[in-house]
């Protein structure tokens, strides 16, 4: 691992936020100044790969880009604000149930699941 996949990979785990490509070469410039887009893109496309990390177009609210963070859990619900934008992650227990439902009705075992959700924060609501 070079220092410039540990900054990228230490800014993933560390993220408050979603990162594309563009937010993730700026911060990890900071940390290493002369890393380049070029290395970015190999990093993810690498960690990508090796299954360390997910891609995320969350409903494609923001723009066509794509979002970047840890691979997940094998459950993994992001909720995004149809007004607003805002991403809030969540791992609810009824999931369990709509699993247990898929592998009754097709035989599957689960192995992971990813969805994303959408819909109007409360304070979008209030607004509307």
């Amino acid at each position: 691992m070079t220092r410039q996949r540990v900054a990228i990979v230490d800014l993933l785990d560390n993220a408050a936020d979603h990162l594309d490509a563009k937010k993730l070469l700026e911060q990890a410039k900071r940390r290493v100044p002369d890393i380049d887009k070029t290395t970015v893109y190999r990093t993810i496309r690498r960690l990508r790969q090796l299954g360390l990390i997910d891609e995320l177009d969350l409903l494609h609210f923001r723009h066509d880009g794509h979002f970047y963070e840890l691979a997940p859990d094998k459950m993994h619900l992001h909720i995004v604000c149809t007004g607003c934008g805002q991403v809030r992650e969540a791992s609810p227990q009824a999931w369990a149930d709509v699993e247990r439902e898929i592998q009754a009705q097709t035989g599957y075992t689960i192995e992971m699941a990813r969805c994303e959700v959408g819909g109007y924060c409360p304070e979008c609501q209030k607004k509307r």
